[in-house]
């Protein structure tokens, strides 16, 4: 009921094109679950893991930016595409567990799915990282929690301009949930913040860094037993080229990805579920999604 209701004020507000294209899909009161095989550069060695991409909407509240858990008035909350992005790998003896957290307002902005907020927490044997960035028309604002010295406790802010993208955002721009964004061949020009994990893995600084981003043409991508049609997407920033091949059937979900330093990813299971109800001992979804075992994440 909660979600009809919500379809029914979308369309009041929208039109029904945004509800037929975008809430048909993600108003169901699931999550978009997928897992990937991974490989990961770290100390100049190629890491195997897992990684899992979890997409959902919600809402969260205009000020504070945090999910919205209480009775709240509908103009104090923001209606987001949230990004769960979770990688897991091991270096030697120890582990590594990071995930990023990319909130991005579906309506309201001066273009769809605008970033709103990035969360990045990373932690290994030696201890954790915690870095948020909030953004408007006109700044990121950062803040960092570390038991590394070198980041301690500080904080930044950065101007930004039009034309400005995140390497966190992009992972949900990319897939047009609700209409293109870029035609096929087309390439434009971005002011780049990468991405929270992206930065520490690579020693990146912390401000905006000129960048090129291309979608192409759709073509066939071989998945392992499976042929599916997809665009290639590229950004290229400094000395690093990243790929993405984001399916070209609605949802478009990412298929696989490859970095210029040997980072890859490739999609191993796909489903939709109210992942937050399934709280029990049943491991029927972790062994579908190929994360049931201590060993699959290594």
């Amino acid at each position: 009921m909660i979600n009809y209701l919500v379809l029914m004020i979308l369309i009041c507000l929208f039109g029904e094109s945004y509800a037929s294209d975008f809430y048909k899909h993600w108003g169901d009161g699931q999550a978009e679950i997928s897992s990937y095989d991974v490989e990961v550069l770290r100390y100049n060695q190629m890491r195997s893991g897992r990684a899992v991409l979890i997409f959902v909407t919600e809402d969260i509240n205009t000020e504070t930016l945090i999910k919205v858990e209480s009775p709240t008035p509908k103009d104090d909350r923001i209606y987001v595409m949230k990004l769960n992005h979770i990688i897991r790998f091991n270096t030697g003896i120890y582990d590594y567990s990071v995930m990023s957290s990319v909130f991005s307002q579906v309506v309201g902005t001066d273009w769809p799915f605008a970033l709103r907020k990035i969360t990045m927490s990373a932690q290994d044997w030696c201890g954790h990282v915690f870095d948020e960035v909030k953004v408007d028309a006109n700044r990121v604002e950062g803040r960092i929690n570390s038991y590394f010295e070198r980041d301690g406790l500080s904080s930044y802010t950065i101007s930004i301009s039009s034309d400005f993208l995140s390497g966190d955002g992009l992972l949900v721009r990319m897939r047009e949930l609700d209409g293109e964004w870029l035609e096929p061949g087309e390439q434009i020009s971005i002011s780049l913040f990468p991405s929270l994990w992206g930065i520490r893995l690579r020693d990146l600084q912390r401000k905006i860094i000129k960048a090129t981003l291309i979608k192409g043409m759709a073509k066939d991508l071989e998945l392992s037993s499976q042929v599916i049609p997809a665009h290639e997407w590229q950004l290229d920033f400094r000395n690093i080229r990243e790929k993405y091949w984001i399916e070209k059937a609605y949802p478009h979900r990412i298929l696989a990805w490859e970095f210029s330093d040997g980072g890859r990813g490739e999609l191993i299971e796909s489903v939709r579920l109210p992942y937050w109800f399934l709280n029990n001992n049943n491991t029927e979804y972790r062994r579908l999604l190929d994360l049931n075992t201590e060993e699959s994440a290594h």
